[in-house]
C-alpha cells in the first residue's frame, strides 16, 4: 500500500499562487467584526472596512461557533487548543526512507498521532483527542514545558531513541464536532451563506475538495459529491 504526506506550508503557498491568478483578493490581518445579512446580499464589517456580496462563505476554523452564533446558528462545535512536538530521534530507526507515519491508541480515549523524520527535523508527535473547550480569542500559544513532558512521555513509552531533544514546539486548535464529522451546508435560514466548519483536526488534506463543493454551493453548481454526512441536520434531530 502506498501512502503520503503534505508539506502544509508548500500547499498553502500553491493555493494562493492559483487564486491570485484566478483574480482572487487576499486580505491578510483583516478581523471580521459583524456579519449582516441583508434581503439580496450579505454585509460584512471588518477592521480594515465593510464589505458586500450576493454569497458569503464562513469558513473561519475555532473561530465558528462564535461566529455562526452571532448569525442566529447555535452548533455543537468544540474549539480546543492542540500541541505539537519534533524531537530528535535516531535516523536509522525514524527517518521517513523506511519508518511511517502513526497513530498510538491508549484504548482509554486518548489518541496520538505523529511521523517520521523528514528534512532532519525529528520525529513529529501531538495529541488528538481531549475534551477541553477553549476560546480561541484567550488561546495561550505559548508551548509550555508541561505540553513538552506530555508528548515526551509518548515518544519515552511507546517510541524507543526517539525523545531526543525538542526540535520545534507549536501550538494550535482543532474544532470539534461530536461525531468528529465535517459540517459543509447552507445556512438553514438565511439564503446565501455556506458554511464548511467542524474539520475535527483531520480537514487539511481534504482542503481542495472542499473548497470546490463551497465553490459549487455557492454558485448553485450541482455537486458529485454525497453531503449527507456533513449536513446540518444531524445535529437538529
Amino acid at each position: 500500500m502506498e501512502a503520503g504526506v503534505i508539506y502544509c506550508e508548500l500547499a498553502l503557498s500553491v493555493f494562493k499562487d492559483l487564486s491570485l491568478k484566478q483574480n482572487a483578493q487576499l486580505l491578510t490581518h483583516t478581523q471580521v467584526e459583524g456579519i449582516t445579512p441583508h434581503q439580496h446580499y450579505v454585509e460584512v464589517r471588518t477592521n480594515q472596512g465593510t464589505y458586500f456580496s450576493e454569497k458569503l462563505m464562513i469558513s473561519v476554523g475555532a473561530w465558528s461557533k462564535k461566529l455562526l452564533t452571532s448569525l442566529g446558528l447555535e452548533l455543537p462545535l468544540r474549539p480546543s487548543r492542540r500541541t505539537v512536538g519534533w524531537f530528535e530521534a535516531d535516523q536509522t530507526l525514524y527517518s521517513a526512507d523506511h519508518f511511517p507515519g502513526f497513530t498510538l491508541d491508549l484504548g482509554d480515549g486518548q489518541s496520538y498521532y505523529g511521523f517520521p523524520c523528514f528534512d532532519q527535523k525529528g520525529v513529529k508527535i501531538g495529541r488528538h483527542d481531549g475534551d477541553r473547550e477553549d476560546d480561541p480569542d484567550q488561546l495561550d500559544r505559548n508551548f509550555k514545558s508541561s505540553d513538552e513532558q506530555e508528548l515526551r512521555r509518548m515518544l519515552e513509552t511507546y517510541l524507543p531513541k526517539a525523545a531526543g531533544k525538542l526540535n520545534t514546539g507549536r501550538v494550535g486548535l482543532y474544532t470539534f464536532t461530536p461525531d468528529s464529522d465535517f459540517i459543509i451546508d447552507q445556512h438553514p435560514d438565511l439564503a446565501g451563506i455556506v458554511i464548511a466548519a467542524g474539520f475535527s483536526g483531520h480537514g487539511f488534506k481534504f482542503a481542495s475538495v472542499v473548497g470546490e463543493i463551497a465553490s459549487q454551493l455557492l454558485t448553485g453548481e450541482r455537486t458529485n459529491h454525497n453531503l449527507a454526512p456533513f449536513s446540518l441536520k444531524r445535529f437538529q434531530r
